[in-house]
């Protein structure tokens, strides 16, 4: 009866919205899923499947719906990231490290290396750190001390010494590379090394 409706007077027309078939395959698992939502976002809503920031769907969010429209899920997995003395909780993508890392927008560069390495497989709470590795050249310089030379002098008394020369200390200096791993220095490599300045020997003259 009109007076059972919620309406003051009847419909003057009605919509039909008819549901389309989707394929869902999330992880590798493919579902069917019938939905009247004009876009992908929607669809995957009003189907209850719940979505992380960081999985991938594609077509994305924003595409419109067709019937028999196949719809893809990349799970992102929870990980851990110690990178420049921080530590990140978040959710990466995989399939390896460097992928999952490139996912959530950091990335070895140079000499830096991982821990697992960048092509080992993600798996999830991995606890992954990034190593930051820095290389110098530094100049090294030290003293080369001179020697002593004794020459025989008949113009002196048996025993008596006179210093002729004084001598002075001659300089080398060293290329070395210094290799830092998060800032904590781990090796030193020479490089190169050459004696600058020459020392002067001391020559000291002794009566026979």
């Amino acid at each position: 009866a009109l007076d059972d409706s919620p309406w003051d007077t009847p419909p003057s027309s009605i919509r039909v919205v008819r549901g389309v078939r989707l394929t869902v395959i999330d992880d590798g698992r493919a579902q069917d899923i019938y939905t009247t939502q004009p876009d992908v976002g929607g669809a995957l809503a009003s189907a209850g499947i719940t979505l992380y920031l960081a999985d991938r769907v594609t077509p994305g969010f924003g595409a419109l719906v067709s019937a028999g429209m196949t719809i893809r899920i990349e799970r992102s997995v929870p990980v851990t990231v110690r990178v420049d003395g921080r530590e990140l909780d978040a959710r990466a993508r995989g399939p390896l490290v460097g992928d999952a890392l490139a996912s959530i927008g950091i990335a070895p560069v140079g000499l830096d290396y991982t821990i697992p390495d960048l092509d080992d497989p993600l798996e999830p709470e991995m606890v992954i750190e990034v190593v930051r590795v820095g290389e110098e050249i530094v100049i090294e310089r030290e003293p080369v001390p001179f020697e002593t030379l004794q020459r025989p002098d008949p113009a002196l008394t048996p025993g008596e010494q006179r210093v002729i020369q004084a001598g002075a200390e001659g300089e080398r200096e060293r290329r070395v590379r210094v290799r830092t791993e998060n800032g904590r220095e781990v090796s030193r490599v020479v490089e190169d090394e050459v004696i600058v300045q020459t020392p002067v020997p001391r020559v000291i003259a002794v009566g026979e």
